[in-house]
């Protein structure tokens, strides 16, 4: 396994498990595997309602703490509750620090190794990332970061004056879909990028696996085409998030390092970007 180092002088595994709708049973199995496959990151969210399960899963692994890397995010409706179309928001009685606290013990560990807040919501960007910044200066969290920050959102953050920047930003990096703009944006404020979706979603997922360029490569070197994809986007020196309920294919996801792609297999499979993106959950093309 390789590694990556913030800014802040942590270092975090390069490739981890994504868990976003995996649940009970599913999961355990899944991070069981993980374990044994050498994963040491595992990430999570308030939203995916899964904290507990994965707690519970990682204690079965029997791994002490100190060799797990752990990640989970803030999100909106841990604090706020929203009122569409015009944002009108109500406190709900909680803080930032009340939300890290009850992922913590869902968990069922003292501490998260990387807190993220999960999107932005302009409104209370402000008021979120003031209430991270002090767990990270309280030294409460080893390190602070953010998901789904494109440049508008980063543009947002810088206008808040923060006190702390995030070391880390999770974007969508898929070869349909690059996000180059926001990778470089978010690496020039001193982010480490995790690619999240790297193999897309759904029938998207199907789609980008078939494609003959990467089925091609992936004869080449003797691998699986998601193989091919994710070494494509480590040697972009990306940190990646690979997920699948089929405890196979994340055995194959942490498989990566002993090949590379050469410099013509990597152009050819940068040609397929089409701004194709499933970040939302909603295939789209983005401008």
């Amino acid at each position: 396994m390789e590694h990556l180092l913030l800014s802040n002088g942590v270092v975090m595994p390069q490739v981890g498990l994504g868990t976003y709708t995996l649940k009970d049973q599913t999961l355990e199995s899944v991070v069981l595997r993980a374990a044994e496959d050498g994963y040491s990151m595992f990430d999570t969210a308030s939203r995916y309602g899964n904290e507990e399960a994965l707690g519970h899963a990682l204690k079965t692994t029997l791994l002490p703490r100190e060799k797990l890397f752990i990640t989970t995010k803030l999100y909106v409706l841990d604090i706020y509750r929203f009122y569409h179309p015009r944002y009108h928001i109500m406190w709900r009685n909680k803080t930032v620090e009340d939300a890290y606290d009850n992922s913590c013990s869902r968990l069922g560990v003292a501490q998260a190794d990387l807190y993220l807040l999960h999107a932005c919501w302009p409104p209370v960007l402000k008021k979120m990332w003031r209430g991270i910044e002090d767990l990270y200066l309280s030294g409460r969290v080893r390190a602070i970061g953010v998901a789904n920050f494109g440049i508008p959102q980063l543009e947002l953050l810088n206008q808040i004056n923060p006190r702390v920047m995030p070391m880390v930003n999770q974007l969508e990096c898929t070869p349909y879909f690059h996000n180059r703009p926001a990778i470089e944006k978010s690496r020039q404020l001193g982010m480490q990028v995790y690619a999240t979706s790297p193999l897309g979603r759904g029938l998207v997922t199907e789609q980008l696996l078939a494609e003959p360029v990467l089925q091609t490569i992936a004869s080449q070197v003797g691998r699986s085409p998601a193989q091919v994809v994710l070494r494509w986007v480590i040697q972009q020196r990306l940190g990646v998030l690979s997920r699948s309920k089929k405890t196979e294919k994340v055995s194959q996801n942490i498989q990566l390092f002993d090949f590379c792609l050469t410099k013509e297999q990597m152009q050819a499979i940068s040609k397929l970007e089409c701004n194709l993106s499933t970040s939302s959950g909603i295939v789209h093309y983005v401008p």
